[in-house]
């Protein structure tokens, strides 16, 4: 453990006290990791990108370090890319993938092989199950769960117009919940302790303390949350 693996010629990284390094973990120049994190077998915390003509978005070539909290737990094989905040706390499950830009709040829980895109931003004690997808430029809030296989897109038209233009994802405010294999489409909003039901096609906003399922997703008499 403690070993590091730097594969370019850079500021070395700033570990806290009691950090753990695993086997074959890389941890890129610049990286500032917190007290008593721990980063697992494989996992990559820095990855710079690197882009190619088949990529639409324009990837920048200068970023900002990642920094971990204290107290966080990378788990192997995650990728954590450049210019990443990891609030204390928080748990990276295996496999998981973080675009640059990306903003995790403290105490957050990524489940084993989410993705989350560029420039998201994501509030305080929130979970993000196994094998979601977070599409760029989203916003989620603090205490929002959202659970396994739930998917999201920024792009109504399937990349058919330039990409130039300023792309948004859904906003899921605090509190609210998503159920198992949800699909929330561009620009929707999910209103503070709304529920989307398991299966849901979201594709339009979700007034605040409202329950909606089916597809396309639909409030029902009576599921109107009494705190809503």
């Amino acid at each position: 453990m403690r070993s590091i693996n730097q594969t370019k010629v850079g500021p070395l990284p700033r570990l806290g006290s009691h950090v753990e390094i695993h086997d074959s973990a890389v941890i890129y120049p610049a990286t500032q990791i917190g007290s008593r994190t721990a980063v697992f077998e494989g996992a990559i915390v820095g990855r710079v990108p690197k882009s190619t003509r088949a990529v639409s978005r324009r990837v920048a070539t200068r970023f900002r370090p990642t920094v971990v909290g204290k107290d966080c737990v990378i788990c192997p094989h995650a990728i954590l890319y450049a210019d990443v905040r990891v609030g204390p706390g928080s748990l990276i499950g295996d496999g998981a993938s973080v675009r640059e830009g990306v903003r995790i709040g403290k105490k957050c829980l990524l489940g084993r092989y989410v993705t989350i895109n560029y420039a998201t931003r994501i509030g305080d004690n929130t979970k993000i199950m196994d094998g979601t997808h977070i599409t760029g430029n989203m916003r989620i809030g603090s205490n929002v769960f959202i659970g396994p296989l739930v998917s999201s897109a920024n792009d109504n038209t399937m990349g058919s117009r330039d990409y130039s233009e300023k792309l948004r994802g859904p906003v899921i405010e605090d509190g609210a919940k998503i159920g198992a294999g949800a699909t929330l489409l561009p620009g929707v909003r999910i209103g503070r302790s709304a529920i989307v039901g398991a299966g849901a096609t979201v594709t339009r906003n979700v007034p605040r303390g409202s329950v909606v399922f089916g597809t396309p997703a639909r409030p029902h008499q009576g599921a109107l949350r009494p705190d809503g």
